[in-house]
């Protein structure tokens, strides 16, 4: 009898991807019943969800006694963290400082002093402490408070980064901003205030993006920050080579936010828990060593076995379990993607800086590929989208079991659960937990889909090799396709509206895969962006749009702001200044779904009336009216009420225009009218004798 296993209830939002899926038989209470052997089996419960914050039931499940703990006596580099201070992206490019443009700065030399400001994490303060430059080269400034390493290990340090750390990074990932113009980073080694009390986690280092910005206690310049108690002490005394990975993980840190921030634009700053994988990612590449302390945490968490969330970064929790997780997913995806290093700065240089640049990296639904992650840690495949491609060091990965009963995961949370015979998938489970059999094999996968777009006339994807795909989108079936033999196949359907959930399963013989179900993404970009007219008096730009869409005002690579369109479709972009007349400006507006639309552009209209003309004194005897006017503009000049003479200027102000001579004390009126319209206060003029 073929086995299979319920996917999903409700209306997902991801697509699973099953590892070797179970059967399910429906009970009286609607429910399925999970067939396993006698002695029961695995199954990983994974909220499949991109949203991090929002929390789905696991179902009702039954708690066992196992009971788990820690093991002591584990190495120091398996609780070193780093500090995440908390810096909000100003608007519209506010405090930014230009490289370029920077004031000139002081010139220091080995031996100089300098105040930095630094961050007391223990008393969440920021203080002023001085260094001394013990070291200074092509890349780096080595800066040292109150001796806490020797002028020598200052110099190794600086060396190090200099020669290997600097090109290791930049090579695979970007390279730094310069905002103060002196094309060096600097370093300071201090011992960071972070309540260390000799037993528990400590922060290794940091890089703070509010050092790029003109604000309050900003260093105004490019800073690591490396501590010197805890990381770099040993049994055998100090070691400052004990700091070089922390090095390569903030200067990756600090090259993300560059890319991100200055050279994209972007509005916010890179996901967390990805933006650290790549750190990790960048401590690996440096060391040529596979991170085993964060292999040796996660099989050792409590937090990770209830079902810790991968995309949560929970700094106020088990924030170790978020780095071991990170870490473990960055590698995953990187061998899967069988690119090699070179994936991390292509999802890098992607504009999408959270989930999707995964996403469109190795074009497999996120969601699918988070439950496949999960799987990968436990099964450990030699090939397959369940193990890390036979790299043995993973093969020391240990998942805990889950132990208790009910849980809410976050999106990204999973656990692994023994079940026994008696096992029923619960009918309550939430609409994005997946159950998936983490140790079946032989029975019939179900196909994994690509992304589908809502302007899409194809599904395509992966199945198993000659098993017919058949597609279903509310009940009605769309069509069926016969998988190649190399498991590919592709299948031509009427387009579908965003949003729709298309039902997927394969069939093959006498067997029939788990249903899957693939969510219709919104790939259409907003309609043509309405725009008010703009004059050269405005500082709003208004006009309308898809509702919802972020709307953003560009002066050539420049962004003068941006404001989300109300319910409506109703957008008002507030600017710092007025624009001058004739300036085109380009308005884009992208949609939720991060679809943009970048051919709407304006031109500011001149609604400047002229400046009131200047004229010199008339007499009788003058056969001109001469003065001072706007450039191209008309002059008028009217006399008793009507226009007697006229004339446009070039691109001098001067103007003489012809007139009949007057009678004393005629009142002569002259006014400019602009190119677009705009007409001058008059200026008034009497003929004296």
């Amino acid at each position: 009898m073929q086995k299979f296993l319920k996917v999903m209830s409700g209306a997902a939002l991801a697509l699973s991807v099953m590892a070797m899926p179970l059967a399910a038989n429906a009970s009286e209470n609607g429910e399925k019943s999970l067939n396993v052997s006698s002695k029961g089996k695995y199954v990983l419960i994974s909220n499949e969800s991109i949203s991090p914050e929002k929390q789905e039931s696991s179902g009702t499940l039954h708690a066992s006694s196992t009971k788990f703990n820690t093991v002591p006596g584990q190495p120091k580099g398996m609780y070193k963290r780093d500090y995440i201070k908390p810096f909000e992206v100003p608007k519209n490019g506010e405090g930014r400082i230009d490289g370029s443009k920077a004031k000139k700065q002081a010139v220091y030399t080995v031996g100089n002093a300098k105040r930095f400001y630094v961050s007391n994490i223990f008393m969440n303060t920021t203080v002023s402490l001085p260094f001394k430059l013990y070291y200074q080269g092509k890349k780096a400034n080595v800066w040292v408070h109150s001796n806490q390493i020797s002028e020598a290990e200052a110099i190794k340090l600086g060396k190090e980064f200099d020669a290997k750390i600097y090109p290791s990074v930049a090579n695979n990932f970007g390279v730094e901003s310069d905002v103060d113009g002196d094309k060096r980073i600097n370093i300071l080694c201090y011992d960071i205030q972070d309540g260390f009390n000799g037993a528990n986690d400590f922060v290794a280092g940091y890089f703070y993006a509010g050092d790029l910005f003109r604000i309050p206690q900003s260093n105004e310049s490019e800073v690591f920050h490396i501590d010197t108690f805890p990381l770099m002490q040993t049994d055998r005394g100090r070691d400052v080579s004990a700091a070089y990975t922390t090095l390569a993980h903030e200067f990756q840190h600090m090259v993300n936010f560059n890319r991100n921030i200055f050279m994209e634009n972007a509005e916010e700053q890179m996901d967390t828990w990805l933006d650290e994988a790549f750190a990790m990612a960048a401590e690996q590449i440096y060391s040529g060593k596979v991170l085993h302390e964060r292999i040796d945490y996660y099989n050792n968490s409590d937090s990770i076995a209830r079902g810790q969330s991968l995309l949560y970064w929970d700094e106020d929790g088990d924030v170790l379990a978020n780095y071991s997780l990170s870490y473990l997913f960055g590698q995953y995806i990187m061998l899967q993607s069988n690119k090699g290093n070179a994936i991390f700065k292509e999802m890098l240089n992607d504009k999408r800086n959270d989930y999707k640049a995964v996403e469109n990296a190795l074009k497999i639904p996120f969601g699918s590929l988070m439950t496949n992650f999960r799987l990968a840690m436990q099964r450990k495949d030699a090939t397959g989208p369940y193990g890390f491609k036979g790299k043995p060091e993973f093969n020391a990965l240990k998942t805990k079991p889950y132990t208790g009963g009910t849980v809410n995961l976050r999106g990204g949370g999973a656990i692994l659960k023994f079940v026994s015979t008696d096992f029923t998938v619960p009918a309550n489970a939430g609409p994005t937990v997946t159950y998936t059999d983490s140790t079946s094999a032989g029975v019939l996968q179900s196909p994994i889909a690509n992304t589908v777009g809502d302007s899409d006339k194809q599904v395509s994807g992966k199945a198993a090799a000659g098993a017919s795909v058949h597609i279903k989108a509310n009940g009605k079936l769309l069509g069926k396709a016969v998988a190649r033999t190399d498991g590919t196949f592709k299948l031509a359907i009427t387009p579908q509206k965003a949003g729709t959930v298309l039902q997927i399963h394969s069939v093959k013989g006498a067997n029939k895969s788990v249903e899957r179900r693939v969510r219709v993404l919104d790939k259409t970009p907003p309609a043509k962006v309405a725009i008010n007219t703009v004059k050269d008096d405005d500082k709003v730009i208004s006009g309308k749009t898809e509702p919802g869409a972020t709307v953003s005002v560009y002066k050539g690579k420049t962004r003068l702001g941006y404001a989300a369109a109300d319910r409506y479709g109703n957008y008002s972009v507030a600017m710092k200044t007025t624009q001058k007349a004739g300036t085109v400006l380009s308005v884009y507006a992208k949609d939720k779904a991060g679809n943009e639309n970048r051919n709407a552009t304006v031109k500011v209209i001149d609604k400047t009336a002229p400046a009131r003309p200047s004229v010199y004194s008339l007499k009788t005897s003058s056969s001109y009216v001469k003065g001072k006017a706007e450039p191209y503009s008309t002059v008028y000049v009217k006399i008793k009420g009507k226009v007697v003479s006229k004339k446009t200027l070039k691109s001098s102000n001067a103007f003489s225009v012809k007139i009949p001579r007057q009678r004393v004390n005629t009142v002569v009126y002259v006014y400019a009218k602009d190119r677009a319209g705009n007409t001058s206060k008059s200026a008034k003029v009497t003929v004296k004798k």
